[in-house]
């Protein structure tokens, strides 16, 4: 079999293995460009939004780096040291951090944190200063500066390259060499500032990390020190201590802090020499005369056959206020070539207020160094029993067998999380997330040395507030329906996101989810409906009904009469087309109804018609509805109309006086029967009729009628009223 076959194939497997990538970015560091600041953008939501003593913040209206969303604003008075939160329209962003993401300035502002450098007004010289300890890259004067609590430190500055002996002679190699400089948002980088030798200095939040990369074995003795040679601040000569005691020569492996003249902890430097291959590396050590610092390297091993180039000289110059990578101890843990063990780290997320959360995003980047690869370092994120990414076997990582960053900013992890979180929920409150790092090739203890974290974690939860029709905007969603005539037409708010259940309360009084509504005549009809969730949010659904009904009949009077007996309806049309009957209904509550009559009609007509029904028995106490439907020939209803009457009538009462009675007898009648015309009749229980007194009109004088009872055996009797609609009303007598 081919050799070169068998090495491919032996790659391909080894990459494909451990995990399936789900895939983040690859990518070198910006040496050669600066971010465009965002610009202001101050909308009528965040002015509304934000209270007014917030808004001379110079952040105000303006996104911080990396922000979840393009067309959102942040409410910077949300701002914490650790949180963010950002709207646009409905939607709601709330971001969190495992590191720092803001910090008060001077002037007892939150702003936002961001070490890019961007262009000064000097020439050749750049700043970081969005952030607590603003860093400087001077170009023009060849130095980079930390400058800490008034005090500014001062490195990579007189750079020499030197040579040291065994016998402890030195003699310079080479001068720093800046011609080659290029300087972008993310750092420095000087190719060849020294013969073969390359300097790197990738600005980080109060810190910097620098390299000299040496690319190839240089010409020295075996038994010796490469030295580069720093001077320290020109302006004041720093104390300084280590975290080990130097040897016989001054050097230490190790830590060495730097102390400001007011013995503040300045600066701390940590590194190593590394190879290109994972454990090809080497102590990095320091030695400090007067203000001079030297990184010296061993010769021996840089001479080694087994060393493997490019060689990294790796010194991290950090203010001790902001330790790199300080939150995130590193990644791991006791693996063998495969994602089993990790180092863990949970956040804490607030939840977008009175919100159905429907995303998840997270951002971390890290680097691999040191004779690291990238796709020997991964994530993965934990909420509840969910997992990003849920594919067994999944991880987020870049399948890159090279060193260098992998970044993932804003990722979102789709339904991954989201699955394992209600809808149904509290309007407010908190959620945990767990991170979980790894280092594929880990040893016992969680470190930043092969895999290390390269960025702030943060985790960002999408939130909708309450929306009806769609509208994310306001969540006052509008909607015009073109309906047919004589057809139920459907209004629906759509109510979604918030926080559920819903009440719902229609302009028409109901409090149902939807309404139908059938359109009878040409025009349009507004409904509203106010939808509120279960957090109190209320949003306004409003629908315009629109219709070009054609009317098969011109109505010109419609009305209804009491009489005082029954009701008179009246209708009048002017012209009628293809009209077969009219039918009239009634209803007490608007809702229900009987047909009373049904009306054949004229057909087809361009002359007045006239139509009439009566109700003997309408409701006498409240309110009647008269429902008049137009059906065209072929019985189909084309025209529809209400019209309502409301009869508010006292009972009608017959008094007998007195009761028992001997010979005068008198039949009272109560003031509502003036203006009838009554009979009345005495009768027996036999039913024989004794007294019968017919059409006696009612008048105030006339109300009381006497009969006289005089020849009438003892026994009891009954007392017959009768109106001319035939309306009975009955009383008992007692003779004796």
């Amino acid at each position: 079999m081919n050799k070169s076959f068998v090495l491919l194939l032996l790659i391909f497997f080894d990459l494909c293995v451990f995990a399936q990538s789900t895939s983040m970015v690859a990518t070198t560091p910006n040496y050669t460009s600066f971010a465009i600041p965002s610009q202001t953008i101050i909308t009528s939501q965040l002015n509304s939004e934000t209270p007014i003593a917030y808004h001379s913040n110079p952040d105000y209206g303006v996104l911080p780096l990396n922000a979840p969303c393009d067309e959102c604003v942040e409410l910077i008075n949300k701002r914490t040291d650790y949180a963010r939160e950002f709207v646009e329209g409905t939607k709601v962003y709330s971001q969190t951090g495992y590191n720092k993401i803001n910090y008060v300035d001077s002037n007892g502002y939150y702003r936002e944190i961001n070490y890019y450098l961007y262009p000064t007004s000097q020439t050749d010289v750049y700043a970081s200063l969005k952030q607590p300890v603003p860093t400087y890259v001077d170009a023009g004067n060849k130095k980079l500066v930390i400058n800490y609590d008034g005090n500014r430190f001062e490195f990579a500055r007189n750079l020499k390259l030197i040579f040291q002996d065994s016998l402890g002679f030195k003699s310079i190699l080479a001068l720093a060499n800046w011609s080659q400089v290029n300087v972008g948002k993310e750092g420095v980088f000087v190719t060849n500032i020294f013969p073969d030798i390359d300097f790197e200095a990738r600005v980080m939040e109060g810190s910097f990390k620098t390299s000299f990369i040496i690319k190839m074995a240089q010409a020295i003795p075996s038994k010796g020190w490469l030295i580069v040679s720093d001077d320290l601040n020109e302006n004041f000569t720093p104390s300084y201590n280590y975290s080990s005691a130097p040897d016989v020569d001054g050097k230490v492996n190790g830590n060495l802090f730097i102390n400001a003249p007011n013995n503040k902890n300045f600066a701390v430097l940590q590194g190593i020499i590394a190879g290109s291959k994972r454990g090809n590396y080497h102590p990095l050590y320091y030695r400090m005369i007067s203000n001079t610092l030297e990184l010296m390297s061993n010769s021996t091993w840089l001479n080694d056959t087994a060393t493997k180039y490019p060689v990294s000289i790796d010194p991290v110059v950090t203010n001790a206020n902001t330790l790199a990578q300080a939150a995130i101890t590193g990644s791991g843990l006791n693996n063998a070539g495969s994602f089993v063990g990790s180092c863990s780290y949970n956040l804490t997320v607030a939840r977008p207020p009175n919100c159905t959360i429907n995303g998840v995003n997270w951002s971390f980047n890290y680097i691999a160094q040191n004779g690291a690869a990238r796709n020997e370092g991964a994530v993965d994120f934990l909420h509840g029993a969910c997992r990003s990414p849920a594919g067994a076997g999944f991880f987020w990582f870049c399948n890159v067998v090279t060193a260098g960053q992998c970044n993932g900013v804003n990722v979102s992890t789709g339904t991954d999380l989201t699955s394992c979180i209600s809808p149904i929920a509290a309007c407010s409150g908190n959620l945990t997330f767990t991170m979980r790092f790894y280092d594929r090739f880990a040893g016992a203890t969680c470190s930043n040395f092969f895999i290390g974290a390269n960025s702030a974690w943060t985790m960002t939860l999408l939130g909708n507030n309450l929306q009806t029709l769609g509208n994310t905007a306001t969540g006052n969603g509008s909607t015009t329906q073109a309906a047919t005539c004589y057809a139920n037409t459907t209004m629906n708010p759509a109510a979604s996101n918030g926080v559920p259940g819903y009440t719902y309360l229609w302009s028409s009084g109901q409090t149902s989810s939807t309404l139908n509504y059938m359109p009878t005549a040409p025009g349009s009809t507004v409904f509203t409906c106010n939808v509120t969730d279960a957090c109190g949010i209320t949003r306004v659904a409003t629908f315009t009904i629109t219709n070009n009904c054609v009317l098969p009949i011109e109505l010109k009077d419609y009305t209804a009469t009491y009489t005082g007996n029954y009701t008179n309806i009246n209708w009048t049309t002017i012209s009628e087309k293809n009209s077969e009957y009219f039918t009239i209904e009634r209803s007490v509550n608007g809702t229900d109804y009987v047909l009373l009559e049904k009306i054949t009609a004229a057909g087809s007509s361009n002359s007045q018609k006239d139509y009439n029904v009566k109700d003997h028995s309408p409701n006498k106490k409240g309110i009647n509805y008269y429902r008049l439907k137009q059906f065209d020939i072929g019985g189909i209803e084309k025209y529809s109309k209400i019209i309502t009457m409301e009869i508010i009538e006292e009972s009608l009462e017959v008094l007998l006086i007195p009761n028992p009675a001997a010979n005068d007898l008198d039949v009272e009648l109560s003031d509502n029967f003036i203006g009838k015309t009554v009979t009345i009749q005495l009768y027996d229980i036999m039913g024989k009729k004794h007294i019968l007194k017919q059409n006696i009109p009612i008048t105030s004088e006339t109300k009381t009628t006497r009969l006289n009872i005089g020849e009438l055996p003892p026994g009891t009797y009954f007392i017959n009223v009768i109106t001319e609609d035939l309306t009975i009303y009955k009383n008992k007598l007692i003779k004796f």
